[in-house]
């Protein structure tokens, strides 16, 4: 991060350089930070959905859930090409009570992805979320049996939490971070896993060191 903060004092800003300061400040545990950092990328470069969906995120995990909905379809409307920030504004559409807005933005990103497993994961989140219990299961696993990508594991475990299975959630979290996956950082900090989160910050902590 010091290496960051002089090129950034003797360059001058860019959106770029500050949004992997923000990604390290959340690995770091330091979410004021990095949203201040995206904040300033996305201001730099507002068009820029790279620039805008960390900020997005940020604003989803720090409680302005409406605020990232918001800023999500304003970018969307002018990239409706970025699953990534579909799946952002699914999970604030679901927190602010938009079921469907949240559906219809998972089934969006789903199809961009050609069914990914990190969207098929995301997907059954929002579908445990809203009583699609059948649905959700099938989509766990569909994306735990891809046979060409393997999604992070601490992404599929919201999915068991919603679904109410506590304890595979936070088996699936142990093994992330056994596996020292970078994801379980970003983990920490989601809102989906809040029920898990004094667990994960104690996972993080040795990684950290």
């Amino acid at each position: 991060i010091s290496i960051l903060d002089s090129a950034l004092a003797d360059e001058g800003e860019d959106w770029v350089a500050l949004s992997i300061r923000g990604w390290m400040n959340v690995g770091a545990g330091r979410l004021a930070q990095a949203l201040a950092d995206f904040e300033r990328a996305t201001k730099l470069s507002p068009l820029e959905p790279d620039a805008v969906a960390p900020y997005a995120w940020g604003l989803l995990c720090s409680g302005s859930a409406r605020e990232a909905v918001s800023l999500a379809e304003t970018t969307l409307k002018k990239r409706p090409d970025r699953p990534g920030l579909l799946l952002i504004l699914a999970t604030a559409a679901l927190l602010i009570g938009d079921t469907q807005r949240a559906l219809s933005a998972t089934d969006e990103a789903i199809a961009l992805t050609q069914r990914q497993p990190f969207a098929l994961a995301a997907a059954a989140w929002i579908c445990a979320s809203v009583d699609k219990r059948r649905e959700a299961v099938e989509l766990v696993a569909e994306a735990e049996a891809s046979p060409d990508q393997k999604s992070p594991l601490c992404l599929i475990a919201p999915a068991y939490l919603a679904l109410g299975d506590r304890t595979h959630a936070l088996l699936l979290c142990e093994q992330s971070a056994s596996e020292r996956e970078s994801d379980l950082f970003f983990a920490g900090v989601d809102p989906r896993l809040v029920a898990l989160r004094r667990q994960i910050e104690g996972m993080l902590r040795p990684l950290r060191d």
